[in-house]
């Protein structure tokens, strides 16, 4: 979905929700419980890579979907590793477990 639907659909969804500016509350609970969330976070540097926590899961520049290990590698599926400092770059984070909230 590019930017400008996304935007045209968040309107059309506050427009029949919001009659008045105390009710931002209801209209943003009411996003939330129809999913939207903030964009997903992008690592542009070595620095801001390097930052990421244990556990944190990027989907690299390539499009290898990559969970950071204690050792400094990457786990990637069916078992392969990467040097974790070495992934390509812009990388999409898909999961941060510092920021992770519990299942409800």
């Amino acid at each position: 979905m590019d930017d400008q639907t996304a935007r045209d659909q968040l309107h059309t969804i506050i427009s029949a929700l919001v009659f008045d500016r105390d009710d931002a509350r209801m209209a943003a609970d009411a996003l939330y419980a129809l999913g939207w969330r903030p964009p997903a976070q992008v690592v542009e540097t070595a620095e801001e890579l390097d930052a990421l926590p244990e556990g944190t899961v990027v989907r690299d520049a390539e499009g290898y979907v990559v969970e950071r290990n204690a050792d400094g590698y990457g786990s990637m599926a069916g078992g392969a590793t990467e040097w974790w400092a070495a992934l390509p770059l812009p990388a999409t984070v898909l999961w941060d477990p510092t920021n992770a909230s519990p299942p409800e």
